[in-house]
């Protein structure tokens, strides 16, 4: 029995950083879909709301100055 990819968000403010996890994650298209990414996290809503990821994916060095 094949069992759905899990769905991923990426969050980090670092370009090279993002595309670089997005294609380890596109390599294993079978495991993983990008469903989203994002820059920053909101203080009232989180940017991945109404997506259901499964897993999200969150730099710890994350700007939170902006």
């Amino acid at each position: 029995m094949m069992s759905e990819p899990l769905k991923v968000f990426v969050v980090t403010d670092h370009a090279l950083l993002r595309a670089g996890m997005e294609a380890v994650l596109d390599t294993q298209r079978g495991r993983f879909r990008r469903v989203g990414h994002a820059t920053a996290l909101g203080a009232d809503t989180a940017p991945w709301e109404g997506l259901q990821p499964d897993l999200v994916l969150i730099d710890l060095a994350l700007d939170t100055a902006a």
